[in-house]
């Protein structure tokens, strides 16, 4: 799409419902327009998406676009983009807007890029990079079974990848509730793209959470080897490959190709239970490629290009057996418009232009499904009733009611159902059996835990990260003081233990330092003295000696802090101690008058002690002839002198 088909779209700076307006378009499907928008009341930025006029007044479309709002606003999880809003355009708008509205639906505004850019850009992604996405996608889906929805479209054009890293799963326009009465496709129902859709989703059996598992393990091949899962000319030579070849393996590891392997099962019993159980499969070695800088990244590993069939498939609608048609009916080719990258690349992505594929025959698809149907149907007779959720005691007496009997038990780990609960059967829930069929349980036994690294003691910044390479995350709750541990860092964790699950959040205890504690009195006190009363205090002492002219030699002047201030307990408080009045040079008093003499003795703080005459000196009376301590010796303020004089 040309920067001017942008620039001139005639819904740009428009408003919508009065309370949103559309600053840029960002993507045009077959389905919708998805803008770039704000909210004007709460003052964010919004993305915006718009059926097509000419779809709006079709039943089918409006009520697809209507399961979209409805089912993504059912969920609320980190890993799926959330709804905020939808309606319908103001009726009798003028153009763009047509005289009955168009449906529109207000959603979290995604600054990243799709999956299927970044394959396009790196043609591939290395193995711990694939992990990351599957987890993501993963939990997102693990989200939506739990409320009872199956995604049912999953694909990397509805993968979301941000600058940081964040995964998150979008559209869920074709995604329908679980159970019995649910989960079968009827004529004309969207079943997904071809590529990464479940065997079963063609055939039109029973749909349940195993079926987003297997487009989860299809579309994780995909990231491993750059390559779609199945390749054709058209979508029906497409769908009749995962049957002449059904078994995927992308040559990584032998546990990532088991995984995926199982993840693609043709047979939904032996797929894994839930998403989350098969991204754990994929073990977890090595840090996400995409979350470094552009110079740090390695250029991606080589690859021989192949024509790339899924990126421009769209959903595809097919009838259900048993009267197959002869064709598949193609929805429209979505045209996609350049967007920001998920790496801070120095180049823009360069999307290719998507082909339309031409409506064409399916009769090999068609023999294809039908060679499998006898292959995966089972006998009727009784329903295999959804246990989920029930404990081993009630689901015993669910399957009692039912004639059905336990097989045996299988403990797996679960992010979301509690220990002891069911989280799947084998036959699956919905299945046709005869009575007394053994059913296989599969029981929660909780969370995977993971090692929680030790962060007592250590500076919030540094317990941050230790947790965020284990997988968690951390944040201060509070601050509190410690006598032992430093202002700043970690004194403890809610919660405790010694393993958490991935991805628990720790609320932390942050130390204040020690607490405060009033510093003593111990002015006029001795240096002993007032050290034993500072460290009675919980203080450490110190001392420095300084002169004084009021306080005598040894004896405390003031305190540093000074007395009756708070100090942190064990900090040091220094004692100023007194060394006396500073000493001066004895000034020269002979040859004065002795009044005089003694007045500038005692301006100087000497005092004279004694006043001796000395006859016969041949001097004037009164006339100071001597002196002691002589001119020049060291004196102090209060210092006793003799002064001797003529008579």
């Amino acid at each position: 799409m040309s920067d001017m088909s942008i620039a001139v779209d005639p819904r740009v700076g428009s408003g919508v419902a009065g309370r949103y307006r559309i600053e840029a378009r960002i993507e045009r499907g077959g389905m919708a327009t998805v803008y770039r928008g704000r909210d004007l009341i709460l003052g964010r930025d919004v993305a915006i998406k718009i059926m097509h006029a000419a779809l709006a007044t079709d039943p089918t479309f409006a009520e697809r676009f209507r399961r979209e709002s409805q089912n993504a606003a059912r969920l609320n999880h980190p890993n799926v983009v959330t709804v905020y809003d939808c309606g319908v355009t103001h009726p009798g708008g003028t153009p763009p807007e047509p005289p009955e509205g168009e449906p529109y639906i207000v959603m979290e505004l995604v600054d990243g890029t799709t999956l299927r850019n970044l394959l396009e850009r790196f043609g591939r992604l290395d193995a711990p990079t694939a992990r990351h996405v599957a987890r993501g996608v993963a939990a997102a889906l693990d989200h939506a079974h739990m409320k009872g929805i199956v995604h049912r479209d999953v694909k990397p054009e509805n993968v979301l990848v941000t600058p940081d890293g964040q995964v998150k799963v979008a559209d869920f326009g074709i995604a329908k509730a679980l159970g019995p009465e649910s989960t079968r496709l009827t004529t004309d129902r969207p079943i997904g793209t071809i590529a990464y859709v479940a065997p079963e989703q063609l055939t039109g059996t029973d749909v349940d959470g195993r079926a987003d598992v297997y487009a989860l393990g299809a579309m994780t091949f995909e990231m491993l080897t750059g390559r779609p899962p199945f390749r054709g000319d058209t979508p029906q030579a497409v769908a009749a490959a995962r049957f002449r070849d059904p078994v995927l393996s992308p040559g990584i590891s032998p546990t990532v190709d088991a995984a995926v392997a199982k993840a693609t099962a043709a047979n939904p019993r032996e797929r894994y239970e839930t998403p989350g159980e098969f991204a754990r499969a994929l073990g977890d070695d090595g840090s996400p490629t995409f979350l470094m800088s552009t110079d740090q990244l390695p250029p991606p590993p080589p690859f021989t290009p192949v024509p790339n069939e899924t990126a421009s498939q769209p959903t595809t609608f097919v009838p259900a057996p048993p009267h197959l048609p002869p064709t598949l009916k193609v929805a429209p080719q979505p045209e996609r418009v350049p967007h920001t990258d998920v790496l801070p690349f120095k180049e823009r992505l360069v999307v290719r232009s998507r082909k339309r594929f031409r409506v064409a025959t399916m009769l090999a698809a068609l023999l294809a499904v039908a060679a499998i149907i006898g292959y995966i149907a089972l006998p009727n007779g009784q329903t295999v009733p959804d246990l989920r959720g029930q404990t081993l005691v009630e689901a015993q007496a669910t399957l009692d009611r039912q004639h059905l009997e336990i097989s045996d038990i299988v403990e797996v780990f679960h992010d979301v159902a509690p220990k002891g609960t069911i989280v799947g059967t084998a036959p699956s829930s919905g299945s046709a059996v005869n009575e007394g069929t053994r059913v296989q349980l599969s029981v929660s036994k909780g969370p995977e835990l993971f090692s929680i690294p030790d962060v007592i003691g250590k500076p919030l910044d540094e317990a941050k990260r230790l947790m965020e390479d284990a997988g968690f995350s951390v944040s201060a709750a509070s601050e509190q003081h410690h006598e032992t541990i430093p202002a700043g860092a970690v004194i403890s964790r809610d919660p405790d233990g010694q393993q958490a699950k991935r991805g628990t959040n720790f609320q932390a205890v942050v130390s204040k330092g020690p607490p405060l504690v009033p510093v003593p009195n111990v002015t006029g006190k001795s240096s002993a003295s007032a050290k034993s009363a500072l460290e009675a205090a919980g203080f450490t002492y110190a001392s420095s000696e300084v002169f004084s002219d009021t306080v005598d030699e040894g004896l405390v002047i003031r305190t540093q802090p000074a007395r009756g201030s708070t100090a942190p307990k064990g900090s040091q408080i220094t004692a100023l101690v007194s060394k006396g009045p500073k000493p001066f040079p004895m000034p020269n008093l002979v040859g004065m008058e002795l009044g005089a003499a003694k007045a500038k003795a005692q301006s100087v703080g000497l005092v004279v002690r004694n006043e001796y005459p000395v006859p016969g000196s041949g001097k004037p009376q009164g006339q100071v002839q001597g002196q002691n301590p002589t001119v020049g010796a060291a004196v102090r303020k209060g210092t006793p002198i003799d002064l001797y004089y003529a008579n």
